[in-house]
Protein backbone atom coordinates (compact mmCIF):
# COMPACT_ATOMS: atom_id res chain seq x y z
CA UNK A 1 0.00 0.00 0.00
CA UNK A 2 1.21 3.42 -0.88
CA UNK A 3 0.22 5.90 1.63
CA UNK A 4 1.41 9.87 1.08
CA UNK A 5 1.45 11.15 4.49
CA UNK A 6 1.56 14.99 4.69
CA UNK A 7 2.24 15.72 8.32
CA UNK A 8 1.05 19.53 7.91
CA UNK A 9 1.86 20.39 11.49
CA UNK A 10 1.76 17.21 13.62
CA UNK A 11 0.59 18.35 16.46
CA UNK A 12 0.56 16.64 19.44
CA UNK A 13 -1.03 18.64 22.47
CA UNK A 14 -1.85 17.93 25.90
CA UNK A 15 -5.17 17.49 27.01
CA UNK A 16 -6.79 20.53 28.85
CA UNK A 17 -9.40 18.16 31.21
CA UNK A 18 -9.14 16.48 34.57
CA UNK A 19 -8.79 12.50 35.40
CA UNK A 20 -11.98 11.05 35.33
CA UNK A 21 -12.87 7.58 35.55
CA UNK A 22 -14.66 7.27 32.14
CA UNK A 23 -13.17 8.13 29.08
CA UNK A 24 -13.38 11.62 28.06
CA UNK A 25 -12.65 12.17 24.24
CA UNK A 26 -13.23 15.91 24.55
CA UNK A 27 -9.46 17.73 24.17
CA UNK A 28 -8.72 21.45 24.43
CA UNK A 29 -5.48 22.27 22.90
CA UNK A 30 -3.24 24.06 25.32
CA UNK A 31 0.21 23.49 24.60
CA UNK A 32 2.17 22.30 21.55
CA UNK A 33 4.55 19.23 22.15
CA UNK A 34 5.91 18.77 18.57
CA UNK A 35 5.15 19.52 15.13
CA UNK A 36 7.02 18.43 12.06
CA UNK A 37 6.23 19.71 8.76
CA UNK A 38 8.86 17.03 7.17
CA UNK A 39 10.15 20.44 5.10
CA UNK A 40 13.85 19.68 6.76
CA UNK A 41 14.06 16.10 4.73
CA UNK A 42 15.00 14.65 7.84
CA UNK A 43 13.65 11.93 9.15
CA UNK A 44 15.51 11.38 12.37
CA UNK A 45 12.56 11.91 15.03
CA UNK A 46 10.90 8.95 13.53
CA UNK A 47 11.26 5.32 13.95
CA UNK A 48 10.13 2.96 10.92
CA UNK A 49 9.13 -0.71 11.20
CA UNK A 50 8.56 -2.51 8.22
CA UNK A 51 7.20 -5.88 7.34
CA UNK A 52 9.11 -7.01 3.59
CA UNK A 53 12.44 -7.28 3.75
CA UNK A 54 12.26 -5.50 0.39
CA UNK A 55 10.25 -3.45 -1.74
CA UNK A 56 10.23 -0.61 0.59
CA UNK A 57 10.45 3.12 0.50
CA UNK A 58 10.00 5.39 3.57
CA UNK A 59 11.25 8.83 3.72
CA UNK A 60 10.97 12.39 2.82
CA UNK A 61 9.99 13.40 -0.46
CA UNK A 62 8.36 16.91 -1.28
CA UNK A 63 7.46 18.07 2.47
CA UNK A 64 5.84 14.79 3.01
CA UNK A 65 6.64 11.69 4.77
CA UNK A 66 6.02 9.19 1.85
CA UNK A 67 5.38 5.67 2.88
CA UNK A 68 5.66 3.29 -0.26
CA UNK A 69 5.46 -0.57 1.01
CA UNK A 70 4.41 -3.88 -0.54
CA UNK A 71 2.89 -4.73 3.20
CA UNK A 72 3.06 -2.81 6.18
CA UNK A 73 4.73 -0.17 7.96
CA UNK A 74 4.68 1.41 11.47
CA UNK A 75 6.31 4.76 11.48
CA UNK A 76 6.66 5.92 15.46
CA UNK A 77 7.39 9.40 17.46
CA UNK A 78 10.87 8.84 18.44
CA UNK A 79 10.38 10.68 21.82
CA UNK A 80 8.38 9.63 24.08
CA UNK A 81 5.15 11.17 25.36
CA UNK A 82 3.11 10.72 28.33
CA UNK A 83 -0.54 11.94 29.20
CA UNK A 84 -3.04 12.15 27.60
CA UNK A 85 -2.66 13.79 24.40
CA UNK A 86 -4.36 14.30 20.88
CA UNK A 87 -2.66 13.49 17.36
CA UNK A 88 -3.45 15.26 14.40
CA UNK A 89 -2.37 14.79 10.79
CA UNK A 90 -3.12 14.11 7.34
CA UNK A 91 -2.45 11.62 5.38
CA UNK A 92 -3.50 10.55 1.25
CA UNK A 93 -3.45 7.75 -0.10
CA UNK A 94 -2.42 7.64 -3.64
CA UNK A 95 -3.48 5.42 -6.34
CA UNK A 96 -1.13 5.48 -9.57
CA UNK A 97 -0.85 2.78 -10.47
CA UNK A 98 1.88 2.21 -8.68
CA UNK A 99 3.27 -1.62 -7.56
CA UNK A 100 2.29 -0.77 -3.90
CA UNK A 101 -1.15 1.03 -4.80
CA UNK A 102 -4.24 -0.75 -3.84
CA UNK A 103 -6.77 0.99 -3.01
CA UNK A 104 -9.70 -0.82 -2.59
Amino acid sequence: MKLFLTLIGLGIMMHGGTQKSQVDYSFTKKTLLYQDDFSSNKIEDWIVELQADSGNFVGINDGALEIDVPKGATVWYKHKLEGDILIEYKATVIDNDGSNDRVI
